[in-house]
């Protein structure tokens, strides 16, 4: 993640650094997926960072198929979004998709355990 001082005007040079690298290059899961992180993490634009996961969701599947971690980090990504807008439904139903595949592809990736924090809290 970059990181510059100062503050919005900063947080603008690095969202156009992110998005111009990722809108260029479709088919770069990372690049999609670090767009996406910084504007739900630091512009608090979420369909637009939703917008890019799912464009990260769709490359890697095309790419890797449905079991890999990528796929596994982008349904994360998408579940925080929805979390944050506060459609708990949908946050449930990609945060369960992916501690799945991470499981199944054998990663011990961190997300996992708090994915599963996540989904038992949200089933309550």
């Amino acid at each position: 993640m970059l990181q510059l001082a100062g503050g919005v005007e900063n947080n603008r040079k690095i969202l156009d650094t992110y998005t111009s690298i990722a809108d260029r290059d479709t088919t770069n899961i990372e690049w999609l997926l670090k767009a996406g992180v910084f504007i739900d993490n630091y512009i608090a634009d979420y369909s637009v960072a939703l917008s890019y996961y799912q464009k990260a969701l769709s490359s890697a599947l095309e790419q890797y198929g449905e079991k890999n971690p990528d796929m596994a980090l982008s349904y994360n990504n998408i579940g925080t979004v929805y979390d944050s807008q506060g459609d708990y439904d949908k946050a449930l139903e990609y945060f369960q998709k992916a501690p799945n595949i991470w499981l199944e592809v054998g990663e011990e990736h961190p997300y996992v355990m708090g994915v599963k924090n996540a989904i038992e809290f949200i089933k309550k």
